[in-house]
């Protein structure tokens, strides 16, 4: 995979995994509403991120998902696509048909994320000890700089960002996108 994929994967993983954040509180009956949301958001948040790990994995040399692997992956992803959550049984399922090699690499690369994600906590956790007009300087400072790099390229602004878990090239959801590559691999 090319560096550029790699590190735009790795900015998604980011995004997805930090989310975004709104100032404010809540108040009344609101407030469980919102706590259910966000913990579903988590664990479609984890579903997507191990699904994308297999899907990377396949395609590094000696991480490759297997026919008999692709076999008995292939319900259980059935399962938790259809039902739209990972199950703590249904992950330790899938956990437990890597080989010590896959499960390494799966470990790692969460490692990292966790790292990363620490880093961005410490990062919001300075913005959030300056002021209101420190935040606003630096927020019109940022805009103005992207304006001007804006002018100086003469194209376009970026598209606003994926969906997590969504190949717009291809049209399919990462949940749709590994079960084609079970049932690739398993057909062999």
């Amino acid at each position: 995979m090319s560096l550029v994929r790699w590190l735009i994967l790795m900015i998604n993983m980011t995004l997805l995994l930090t989310g975004c954040v709104q100032h404010g509180t809540v108040t009344g009956p609101a407030a469980p509403e919102t706590e259910a949301a966000d913990m579903q958001t988590l664990t479609e948040k984890q579903l997507v991120f191990l699904f994308q790990t297999l899907m990377q994995m396949d395609k590094r040399d000696g991480l490759a998902i297997t026919r008999s692997q692709a076999q008995q992956l292939l319900p259980i992803i059935r399962k938790n696509s259809t039902e739209g959550e990972l199950t703590s049984a249904d992950q330790k399922k899938i956990m437990d048909l890597l080989s010590p090699a896959q499960k390494q690499a799966y470990d790692d690369y969460q490692e990292r994320m966790r790292k990363r994600i620490q880093s961005l906590d410490k990062d919001k956790s300075r913005l959030d000890e300056l002021s209101e007009s420190d935040r606003d300087r630096i927020i019109n400072e940022f805009k103005q700089r992207r304006t001007d790099k804006e002018n100086e390229l003469s194209e376009p602004p970026m598209p606003p960002p994926r969906k997590p878990g969504f190949d717009e090239l291809s049209g399919k959801n990462v949940e749709q996108q590994l079960i084609e590559l079970l049932e690739a691999r398993a057909a062999k």
